[in-house]
């Protein structure tokens, strides 16, 4: 070959190249365009949630030879019932998507998928309804492969330094990973294959129905699982688990079929002693764990076996026994020694009330302290018998030289428990109180815990509990948290129903307080499923049935700050009950009575009757959302008022009313207020020409409302502003629109220049069509206001020119006045009854007076007309004789 041809050859590959390198450059570039139009339509017509990433990039260098599309920043929020739930933060989500499949159009092909710095929270509701079920229904088309514009053909996926929250509030489960590792591959499009996966967690937790069961646990992870997708199987081979330093594996299977889970697995454990079972304790495993000194013989069996189901559960075994257990950390001057456990947990056959749980013994010797234990119970679902003791002390300064404390922990106090009960739920449940062994005491003294994760100091001065057959005896509480101060005593009733059925614990509690600040209680901890807020709608439990007479002198909630706070409080069924809460603050009183219902936990529900007493106006406005919403005009007045209303509606999941399911009526009334700077006030004086009107001074208000559908109205009401007499009535919205008429009754004397020349304008425009208005010294002026709080619309007239402008008002008015009428007509019509009663008792009295008198007219009647006959009859017999005496007179008379 010739220098020439090689340099012929050179050329032409080092050209292939070059044009290579540019397609492979330009190909992102070419068809960015295309998979980001892809991406959103399938987001808008696939799920039914709110996407957002801030940016995105398409390179083919990352997953060469195929494209990777990159996604920064991605939210995923739900909609609906989820609506303001996050269900995925992701700080960047890479796509390997087959370039073939781009290059030839239709589906795009991804491969594999990578999260980085993913905030997963998956949510299960009380109905069973999840937030990951995003997927809309494709009602277009029975495949949904033809119907997406993607095709998964996944190969790996991974997730780096993620946070998991899973909140199943049915099955009240709760698993909160952080710092997740997670790598996943295999042929995951097939039917049937093997997933290899590798997992590497920092710290995680795990509770069931309140119980925590994993505290911050390192978790490491390696399981080969063969997945069978038409039986949804998944089959455990190959794997190593290890929770802080306790190792084990599982063997066997899950399938999915259908909604039931199937199971059959084994827990082995073959290399564990003591020590590596201490570690499952809460802050036992520190970064010195390795060179602690333990001994003892552990022995760990467990399997479960069965379905899980609606209907139906597993069969299970739990062993677990130590003897001769010890532990020591070599810089820490206590131990726990000759430690020995016999627990078992059997259930033979999946019927719930055949699960055994016999601790045997349980003894420790914790510092210089003792403590001994056992607990034998059986059928818990039936009639749980139980027969359990525990005595002991414990001087809780001892675990603190026994374990290593995180930095700023603290923890001290004595335990003193000496309980003893033996007999079973039934017994109880009849008051044969004689069959059952109940006896004994708790007692904790100065008690101090504090920790990182929690910084408010939780002391127990003294907590005493007295425990009988029938009832524990609450002697003495005295405690504080986060500065707020208990001081109780009272009863407690169906303790073991409440422990072993899950039945009403039942309470009779009086609580006295100098301080309590609701605000730490109310924190978000980061646990849960959302942190958009602080504050989130505090629930209660449903198992619980308290009566609380409460004395507490401050109560702080928010920015609110509450005075002397007394009165009864129920609480049953996860509702509280107020009854005449009585309490100050803004300056005034108040008196509450109604329900707060929790039910619902993502809208709970409130039904008041509150009287509220010269509260002042602005600390009511700046204290409460509503309030600025329901009366804007109070920004700008200031004063104070008294108020009765009843109001009930709903509140979200923040502790926020729910402003659309607000209803409710009531009264108010001022005697003196000043409104100044308020927009609709400063356009009517404006409107008017009259500055004195700007700023308002009501006297003597007293008005009548209702609030409903977003609106508040209000009836037609006399008041004096700034000495001038008006009627004022209409509705504001809780958008800000208005809608209200004002009559107001002007003297002429102060009418101004200016203002005079609107009131002959008005004048003109009244005599105008066809009014002979001859103003007084009393002007009455109409006034129209609408528009918004921020731009309303003004119109004004003469009352006589107004026409039918007070109609408005008589409109507004109807309601309140057949309200009105129905009463009256009711009162009538009891009035009536009432009337005609008294006249019957009173005729029955009186008939016989009645018919005497009747009797008696009658008979002067016609001894009346009797004598009025013969009188008449003389009258005509003398006319007769003397008519018939002038006769003969006549013809004797001389011609």
């Amino acid at each position: 070959m010739s220098k020439n041809r090689s340099s012929k050859i050179g050329i032409i590959i080092l050209i292939s190249i070059v044009f290579l390198a540019g397609v492979i450059v330009a190909i992102p570039f070419l068809f960015k365009d295309k998979i980001i139009a892809k991406v959103k339509t399938e987001i808008n017509n696939k799920l039914n949630v709110t996407v957002e990433f801030s940016d995105f990039d398409l390179s083919i260098f990352r997953s060469f030879p195929n494209l990777s599309l990159g996604l920064d920043k991605l939210s995923v929020v739900g909609q609906g019932d989820f609506e303001k739930d996050t269900l995925a933060n992701i700080e960047k989500l890479y796509l390997n998507i087959d370039i073939m499949s781009v290059i030839k159009g239709g589906q795009l092909t991804i491969n594999a998928f990578d999260l980085d710095k993913p905030d997963l929270r998956f949510i299960v509701l009380e109905n069973g309804k999840a937030n990951w079920d995003i997927v809309k229904e494709d009602t277009t088309s029975s495949s949904s492969d033809e119907s997406s514009s993607f095709k998964a053909k996944l190969q790996s996926y991974s997730i780096s330094n993620g946070r998991l929250v899973y909140d199943d509030r049915e099955l009240k489960f709760m698993m909160l990973l952080e710092k997740l590792d997670h790598k996943g591959k295999g042929d995951l499009a097939a039917d049937d294959f093997t997933l290899f996966t590798q997992t590497n967690v920092d710290q995680a937790s795990m509770s069931y129905e309140g119980v925590s069961y994993l505290t911050k646990v390192k978790t490491d992870i390696k399981a080969d699982i063969q997945v069978n997708m038409p039986a949804f199987k998944f089959t455990f081979y190959e794997n190593n688990i290890k929770l802080n330093a306790f190792a084990f594996s599982l063997d066997g299977f899950l399938a999915m079929p259908k909604e039931d889970i199937e199971m059959d697995l084994k827990l082995n454990s073959p290399e564990n002693g003591f020590a590596e079972l201490m570690s499952m304790l809460p802050g036992v495993y520190a970064a010195d764990f390795e060179k602690a000194k333990a001994s003892g013989v552990v022995s760990l069996a467990a399997a479960i076996k069965g379905v899980y189901g609606e209907k139906s559960m597993p069969s299970f075994n739990i062993d677990l026994k130590v003897d001769n257990g010890s532990f020591k950390y070599p810089d820490l001057p206590e131990s726990i020694n000759d430690v020995a456990i016999d627990l078992r947990i059997h259930n033979p056959d999946g019927i719930e009330d055949n699960t055994v749980i016999d601790l045997k013994k349980f003894h420790a010797g914790i510092g210089k302290d003792v403590i001994d234990a056992k607990v034998n119970l059986r059928n818990p679902v039936s009639d749980p018998a139980f027969d359990m003791y525990v005595n002991g002390k414990l001087d809780l300064v001892s675990i603190t030289k026994i374990f290593p404390m995180e930095e700023g922990s603290k923890l001290a106090g004595k335990i003193d428990a000496d309980l003893a009960m033996k007999g079973k739920m039934s017994y109880i449940d009849q008051k044969k109180y004689d069959l059952v062994d109940a006896k004994g005491n708790l007692t904790i003294n100065n008690l101090l815990y504090t920790t990182n994760s929690d910084p408010h100091q939780t002391s127990i001065d003294n907590l005493v509990l007295r425990f009988s057959p029938s009832l524990v005896f609450l002697d003495n509480l005295v405690a504080d948290y986060a500065g707020s101060d208990y001081q109780a005593k009272g009863t407690i009733n169906n303790l073991l129903g409440y422990m072993l059925k899950d039945e009403n614990l039942v309470a009779d509690i009086a609580l006295n307080s100098k301080l309590i600040d609701l605000n730490p209680f109310m924190q978000d901890d980061g646990n849960t499923a959302s942190s958009d807020t602080a504050v989130a709608a505090i629930e209660i439990p449903r198992n619980i049935d308290f009566k609380i007479n409460a004395n507490v002198a401050t109560l702080k909630y928010e920015n609110l700050v509450f005075q002397q706070v007394s009165g009864a409080m129920a609480i049953k069924d996860g509702v509280l009950n107020l009854n005449d809460l009585k309490l100050n603050t803004l300056d005034g009183s108040v008196t509450m009575n109604g329900t707060y219902d929790s039910r619902i936990k993502a809208n709970p529900e409130f039904d008041l009757n509150l009287a509220l007493t010269g509260l002042d106006v602005q600390k009511t406005y700046q204290s409460f959302e509503v309030i600025q919403k329901m009366a804007p005009i109070a920004e700008k007045a200031s004063g104070r008022f008294t108020t009765e209303f009843a109001v009930k509606g709903k509140m979200d999941k923040y502790m926020e009313p729910v402003l659309s399911s607000l209803t409710g009526k009531g009264r108010l009334a001022t005697a003196a207020l000043v409104i100044a700077g308020f927009e609709p006030v400063i356009k009517v004086a404006d409107a008017l020409k009259m500055d004195k009107l700007k700023q308002l001074n009501v006297t003597d208000a007293n008005l009548s409302f209702n609030f409903i559908d977003g609106r508040v109205n209000i009836a037609p009401f006399p008041v004096k502003l700034s000495n001038l007499a008006s009627i004022i009535g209409g509705s504001n919205g809780f958008d800000q629109t208005i809608d209200y008429v004002m009559a107001i009754q002007i003297p002429r004397s102060d009418f101004g220049g200016s203002a005079n020349a609107v009131l002959n304008n008005l004048v003109s425009q009244a005599n105008s069509k066809g009014l002979n208005v001859n103003p007084g010294e009393m002007i009455n002026v109409n006034v129209k206001i609408g528009g918004t709080i921020k731009n309303p619309t003004i119109s004004t007239g003469l009352k006589e020119a107004a026409g039918n402008v007070m109609e408005d008002l008589k409109a507004k008015a109807q309601e309140e006045f057949d309200k009105k009428k129905a009463e009256l007509e009711a009162k009538a019509r009891e009035e009536a009854e009432k009337l005609r009663k008294e006249a019957e008792d009173k005729f029955k009295s009186e008939k016989e007076k009645v018919e005497a008198e009747a009797e008696r007219l009658k008979k002067e009647a016609e001894a009346k007309a009797k004598a009025e006959a013969e009188r008449l009859k003389k009258e005509a017999a003398d006319k007769a004789k003397k008519e018939a005496e002038d006769k003969l007179k006549g013809i004797f008379k001389p011609k």
